[in-house]
């Protein structure tokens, strides 16, 4: 990727610069060689970014047009973040199976998962179901390797990584894609101008037969996921209103302790909208509504985890000046968990209303944030907890 950046510059040609990126795969590293990737590289630049998967060719990259690098094939969120550099990445088994991010030596209950600004961690865990999102639904992926914890609270200590569903493509875009244990991955997506903005519709079906995830034994792990996107947006004179779905349900099989082939159905969902108001030149507020579900239940069992997360925050951004900007606003949030394991059942209900202020201070290349969040949280009937919680960062 690092060839890849410094290639990409006005006046080269798409082809020189792949030429360059293929010379460094096959090279590798003095401590390892090089290998070629599942697919071949494509640089799709300015307006050939809305369609998918076009090949380089002789023309030029020209100022101020963005261009798309695909290097390579991966099949999941785990492939797609395990090459970024301070993030580490814990797999349970094969496809489908509890994927952890560690940020930086952070536990994985302390990196936040946003999906088109919508937590999908759960309070039972702190982890979210990341492994159900399947790349060909990603559009950008935005890492923040610090804490932000003042701003989003606790899950965001070790960082936030924010996941943006495609919704910039045009027109109709059909792809098919296969490959070893019997792998399948289908994509359509759909947009059309409506009104002052677009509409859109993603179908992702993604499924394989496994492979042996435990060593001494030679049983499959199979996982089929079928995901559906839609949005919404639309822009006015100083308004913007964007609103998306996400849902990915299938089944994930896995062995147990004894080796013993089990399965598991899950259930993913992401609501989100947003609207920004440009009050002045100064001032921006947004309202942000979001709704989360994430189900799983074993087939071979009565074990079970639901949660069910409601998210009403309403943010303003006051930029002072070009080397002061100020944020606050005000967060409620609504969780009630549900589950069964090993026959000890939990049922809870999370309230949590939380104001913040933080204020960013530019200075030639130093960033200075001063943070301060006031959190009132409320765990089922008999437990009430306040937190304050304040930071100050030199980055």
């Amino acid at each position: 990727m690092k060839v890849a950046m410094e290639s990409i510059n006005p006046g080269v040609r798409q082809c020189d610069a792949v030429a360059e990126i293929q010379r460094a795969l096959f090279r590798g590293t003095p401590e390892i060689g090089g290998e070629y990737a599942s697919i071949a590289t494509l640089l799709p630049t300015g307006k050939g970014t809305s369609a998918s998967h076009l090949t380089a060719t002789d023309e030029k990259f020209v100022e101020g047009e963005a261009t798309i690098i695909e290097l390579s094939g991966v099949n999941g969120i785990a492939e797609l973040l395990s090459s970024v550099a301070g993030i580490n990445i814990s797999t349970n088994g094969g496809p489908g199976q509890l994927t952890s991010i560690f940020i930086q030596g952070s536990n994985s209950n302390q990196v936040l998962i946003l999906v088109d600004g919508i937590a999908i961690n759960d309070s039972a865990t702190g982890i979210a179901a990341v492994q159900n999102i399947h790349p060909d639904m990603i559009e950008k992926i935005e890492i923040v390797k610090s804490p932000r914890a003042s701003l989003y609270g606790s899950n965001a200590v070790g960082g936030v990584i924010h996941i943006f569903t495609k919704r910039n493509q045009q027109g109709v875009n059909i792809g098919f894609k296969s490959g070893s244990d019997n792998t399948k991955v289908t994509n359509l997506f759909a947009s059309t101008e409506v009104l002052d903005g677009r509409m859109g519709l993603q179908l992702n079906h993604y499924d394989t037969a496994g492979f042996p995830s435990k060593e001494g034994s030679n049983i499959n792990s199979p996982h089929d996921n079928t995901s559906v996107k839609g949005f919404f947006d639309q822009q006015w004179d100083r308004s913007t209103l964007k609103a998306s779905i996400w849902n990915s349900q299938g089944t994930t099989d896995y062995l147990d302790f004894f080796f013993n082939p089990i399965s598991q159905d899950f259930d993913n969902t992401a609501v989100s909208f947003n609207f920004d108001q440009k009050k002045n030149e100064a001032w921006t507020s947004s309202l942000h509504l979001g709704i989360n579900k994430d189900f799983l239940d074993q087939n071979d069992s009565n074990d079970f985890n639901h949660s069910k997360k409601f998210i009403l925050e309403w943010k303003n951004n006051l930029k002072w000046n070009p080397n002061n900007q100020l944020l606050a606003g005000i967060t409620f949030e609504n969780e009630e968990f549900e589950a069964s394991n090993y026959g000890l059942g939990i049922d809870s209900e999370l309230s949590n209303t939380a104001v913040f202020l933080e204020n960013i201070f530019l200075s030639g290349k130093n960033q200075f944030l001063i943070a301060l969040r006031l959190s009132l949280i409320h765990i089922s009937e008999p437990t009430r907890l306040g937190m304050i919680s304040y930071a100050v960062f030199c980055l």
